[in-house]
């Protein structure tokens, strides 16, 4: 609020303790997806309100099709995305090793 108490009803917010945690896998994500489209690779999944928004609803085929589903949010808690960002740290590591060892 303007005088810089908690909002009770906007109960979700990230611990300080987790937020770069937060922002690496972001990152993470938003290089994925980027990669993915630079290789062609754009698949239609929205939410189930999302089309509502959508300007590009009339061009995307979505609803059209017999199969179409909805793509569920999932619910993530702050530390679950610690906790994976920090195994891709690890892995990212190992991977910066191996490229070293064959050098």
């Amino acid at each position: 609020t303007k005088s810089g108490t908690v909002n009770k009803k906007l109960s979700t917010f990230v611990p300080a303790s987790n937020f770069e945690d937060c922002q690496s896998y972001a990152m993470a994500v938003i290089e994925k997806a980027c990669q993915l489209m630079a290789e062609g690779y754009v698949a239609v999944s929205p939410t189930e309100s999302a089309c509502t928004y959508c300007k590009a609803s009339g061009i995307c085929g979505f609803n059209d099709t017999r199969v179409a589903s909805f793509r569920k949010v999932a619910s993530v808690k702050a530390e679950d995305i610690s906790a994976v960002t920090q195994q891709l740290a690890v892995e990212k590591d190992e991977q910066t090793k191996e490229v070293r060892d064959v050098r």
